[in-house]
């Protein structure tokens, strides 16, 4: 091998090795990565969206994480999308801020899994964008929902939340006062 191969290919094996180390790659500083079971755990800082598509999905998040998916070269879309069957739950106990250009969180039970549906939501960290934050219900379960960071919707709701006509009831509280008051509507 030449000096010149030698030396092309110790810059090669360095630049990889760096790149490895310091995390490069969009991939690398934030995601909401599988745990053990149908746990998922969402950490670093991102621009894309995060989806989560799982039957009974229980999802965590850690200190510092984050989307904003407004940020110059970010997804755009939403920032967090969880989806699935049965119940799901949404745990932010960490002050975890979602921006998004269309909806900050965005969580949809699908139907029924092993008998048992719903979605449970807590959240410390400012949600913002278009919709702040959207929940749609479609199993036999219920909603409960605690919001103790801000919620902003650009140009939709605040917080919507929805159920389908087997769905048992929704529950909101929210850190600045009572409960707020909510309605089941049947889908037809």
């Amino acid at each position: 091998m030449s000096g010149t191969s030698r030396r092309r290919q110790l810059l090669l094996s360095t630049a990889a090795l760096a790149g490895a180390l310091t995390g490069y790659g969009r991939g690398a500083y934030a995601q909401c990565a599988p745990g053990s079971g149908t746990q998922f755990v969402c950490s670093g800082a991102n621009i894309d969206t995060q989806t989560i598509n799982a039957d009974n999905a229980a999802v965590f998040t850690t200190y510092g994480f984050s989307v904003d998916t407004t940020a110059g070269g970010g997804s755009g879309g939403n920032a967090v999308t969880i989806s699935g069957d049965g119940f799901l739950a949404y745990t932010d106990g960490n002050a975890s801020p979602l921006t998004a250009d269309d909806t900050a969180l965005d969580i949809h039970a699908t139907g029924d899994y092993a008998g048992s549906g719903g979605i449970s939501v807590l959240f410390d960290g400012a949600l913002q964008g278009s919709s702040g934050a959207v929940f749609q219900n479609d199993s036999s379960g219920g909603q409960n929902i605690t919001a103790n960071g801000s919620v902003t919707g650009t140009s939709g709701s605040g917080i919507y939340a929805h159920n389908g006509s087997l769905a048992t009831g929704i529950t909101i509280n929210t850190a600045a006062g009572p409960p707020c008051p909510a309605r089941s509507a049947a889908s037809t």
